[in-house]
């Protein structure tokens, strides 16, 4: 890997999603034509490319950038296929076009939050405008964008398939009887499995990566892989929780309750 000066990744990071969010831009105005008749997909694509807008105004500001200084998107690389889906289905191929983009920008936005936090430009040294808080907003946006688009897309397709006249031929009880469940058959497969993909979070206590090198933690005997499930004794189960805790104690020693490898052991630390 190309050594990359420290104090330059979290430019490099913010410029990958100047460039992410350009194409998030300019894909949902461009596709706006193709779903038009469809109910709400309209709207749904006016409000991510407003909202992208919103995300570039504040990546160009966070980087000292003007729009001029971009390379424009290249739209026709970055929506439609070749399969001839998306000419039978304009609207729910444009739904799952956005829904990749913006996909794509969450995983990066939150790959970039560990720099943002290493590099101290987090909610740490300031209680709003970093780069760790404009990365936090603009993935929750789009993840509310995602999941509106989760709700709607089966109902476009169906849709579709209703203006080229395809009645239901599902066999199933219902649909025989005339109630068609396959949008809301097909949400229900997606519900359990999006949530079963969750990221993975420690379900009480904070998982320790490798202390910092010289720090009291790692003086203490602290090892990758701890789980810090009290301080002084008390119970710990969030992230707020301990920072709060460890904020509040008067500099001296500190009790960690730990776990490890199924084992609870109190390591001491020393705070400042």
């Amino acid at each position: 890997m190309t050594a990359i000066d420290l104090s330059d990744r979290l430019r490099v990071a913010l410029t990958g999603m100047l460039a992410q969010e350009t194409a998030i831009h300019a894909t949902a105005g461009h596709l706006s034509g193709r779903v038009s008749d469809h109910g709400p997909t309209p709207d749904l694509l006016a409000g991510i490319r407003q909202i992208s807008g919103n995300h570039l105004t504040a990546i160009r500001e966070r980087l000292g950038v003007l729009p001029e200084d971009e390379t424009p998107a290249e739209i026709g690389s970055l929506s439609g296929d070749h399969t001839g889906f998306a000419e039978w289905h304009p609207v729910s191929d444009s739904l799952c076009t956005m829904y990749s983009l913006m996909g794509e920008a969450v995983i990066r936005y939150s790959a970039m939050q560990p720099i943002t936090n290493r590099l101290a430009d987090s909610w740490a040294v300031a209680s709003e405008g970093t780069s760790a808080h404009i990365a936090r907003a603009h993935t929750q946006e789009y993840l509310a964008l995602m999941g509106r688009i989760t709700n709607v897309v089966h109902d476009a397709v169906i849709w579709e398939l209703d203006q080229d006249g395809l009645e239901c031929l599902c066999t199933c009880p219902s649909c025989s009887l005339g109630v068609c469940l396959c949008a809301v058959a097909a949400r229900g497969i997606l519900a359990p499995a999006l949530a079963s993909a969750m990221p993975r979070v420690t379900e009480s206590g904070i998982e320790v990566l490798r202390p910092r090198t010289g720090s009291a933690g790692e003086r203490a005997g602290m090892l990758q892989g701890d789980v810090v499930v009290a301080v002084e004794g008390a119970p710990i189960g969030t992230i707020p929780e301990f920072q709060a805790t460890i904020q509040g104690h008067e500099p001296g020693l500190i009790e960690l309750g730990v776990l490890r490898d199924g084992e609870q052991i109190v390591l001491t630390c020393e705070t400042t």
